[in-house]
């Protein structure tokens, strides 16, 4: 039923912007990363145009900049092992030796906040002052601060009605550019997402949750979320490097338990920008993601700026094909939608071993009901909404036709019309397929209708 999955979510950059670097990634993706904290406006309009000119059913990604605060220096600054350094507001007007603007205000500091770090934790400062727009730090190492860098405060949280107001003024301002999904970093809690998904129903949401507040809030995040992206940089900056492994299964779990796609993100395969192949410890750490039923791997830098690109997308796509490589067994343990009334028939679905599951479904929440159950399951999804087809390739092992009408009023016959015009996409190897059919016989209600039909019997 699946004949090419595409399991890699690639970043363009510089190094992968002309036309024919373009049309060799996307013969591996189905969906592609912006990074909007990078480039111009116009810069990004442009490359959306030259993706879509090549293939106009790839998603795009816009991981928007978010309420970090990152550095603002012109140039590169020099620091030596324990010299000072202030970070301050960008409207905090002081002017001294040492100083670096922020381009967000500093978040509220926990009482055993006592150090930073810039550059997605790789250069840390331990706080020897703190005040209103200001914090002052000691370096423990030498280091060259560059422009743009992310600073990163464990144990801080972001004022929410700050977040949504930068969040909604950069939609508004970036939205004609054409992306599908946006990627929302630093979610704290489920209240900037019903915000933002009111405001901005079309786009699908994909949340990063990278500090300690939204660890917390991690239930709620997951079941508002359209997809979670593991963001390990941050989140191990924020956290402290010695949390990241459980945190990341914690997220993993709860969103493969809310059925919500998961993307893996962050120096997935960094040494090959410098190497022909990986570090033993990047192809098992790749194993554990696939172990956690990740749906897509991000490469980030890896992609958008090194001149090793083609070498790490290809030996990427082998990895995530070989089957050898992915553990089938159900590492979540007994997953539970017994609050939910279909309860009984996403069960059923999903104890169907070996048998492709075909879903008539408009909102795409019926693939959530089954992947939340048993995540490894294949589905084909028919419906007529492009929102539900731009989600559907954030998972893996699903596949979505459109149709160019739904019609709910013909009940088995639109199915039945449907399957034999796909027949080749229903049954494709296999002898025999699941049906789920959601109609809605009356106004206000649903039915649920599954059958096994067999290849032989059916036409």
């Amino acid at each position: 039923m699946i004949n090419k999955p595409k399991y890699i979510l690639p970043t363009i950059g510089p190094s992968s912007e002309d036309e024919r670097s373009l049309k060799q990634i996307l013969k591996l993706s189905n969906v592609v990363r912006l990074n909007g904290s990078h480039n111009t406006l116009k810069w990004h309009e442009k490359i959306i145009q030259k993706i879509k000119k090549i293939d106009d059913s790839t998603v795009i990604l816009f991981d928007i900049p978010g309420i970090k605060p990152r550095t603002m220096n012109k140039t590169d600054i020099s620091v030596k092992k324990n010299q000072i350094i202030k970070l301050i507001d960008k409207n905090y007007n002081k002017n001294s030796k040492n100083v670096i603007s922020l381009s967000n205000p500093i978040p509220l500091l926990h009482k055993k906040t006592d150090s930073f770090s810039i550059s997605d934790g790789q250069y840390h400062f331990k706080i020897t002052k703190k005040g209103k727009g200001y914090i002052e730090g000691k370096s423990l190492s030498n280091c060259i601060i560059k422009p743009k860098k992310g600073v990163n405060i464990p144990f801080s949280s972001y004022d929410e009605k700050l977040q949504c107001k930068v969040y909604e003024a950069f939609i508004r301002k970036s939205k004609k550019i054409g992306y599908d999904a946006l990627g929302i970093s630093f979610i704290q809690d489920a209240k900037t997402l019903s915000y933002l998904k009111a405001k901005f129903p079309e786009i699908i949401i994909v949340s990063k949750i990278e500090n300690a507040v939204g660890l917390q809030n991690l239930s709620d995040i997951c079941s508002n979320s359209d997809a979670v992206m593991i963001d390990r940089g941050d989140l191990s900056a924020e956290i402290r490097d010695y949390n990241l492994f459980s945190a990341i299964t914690s997220i993993a779990k709860e969103t493969k338990l809310k059925g919500k796609p998961l993307i893996m993100a962050t120096e997935n395969l960094d040494s090959m920008q410098l190497r022909s192949s990986p570090t033993k410890s990047e192809i098992v750490s790749l194993g554990y993601s696939t172990s956690l039923n990740t749906d897509k791997i991000m490469l980030s830098e890896e992609t958008a700026i090194s001149s090793n690109w083609k070498n790490i997308i290809t030996w990427l796509n082998k990895f995530l094909l070989n089957e050898n490589n992915t553990l089938q067994d159900n590492v979540f343990g007994d997953r539970q939608l017994k609050e939910d009334k279909n309860y009984s028939i996403w069960k059923t679905i999903s104890q169907l071993e070996g048998m492709p599951i075909i879903i008539f479904s408009r909102s795409g929440e019926a693939i959530q009901k089954v992947k939340s159950i048993n995540p490894y399951i294949r589905i084909l999804v028919f419906t007529d909404t492009n929102r539900t087809i731009k989600l559907s390739k954030f998972w893996k092992n699903v596949e979505c036709i459109k149709l160019s009408k739904f019609d709910n009023t013909r009940g088995n016959k639109f199915v039945f019309n449907t399957l034999k015009s796909y027949q080749a996409q229903v049954f494709n190897k296999n002898k025999s397929a699941a049906v789920l059919y959601i109609s809605d016989p009356k106004p206000g209600s649903r039915a649920n209708t599954i059958s096994i039909i067999q290849k032989d019997e059916f036409f």
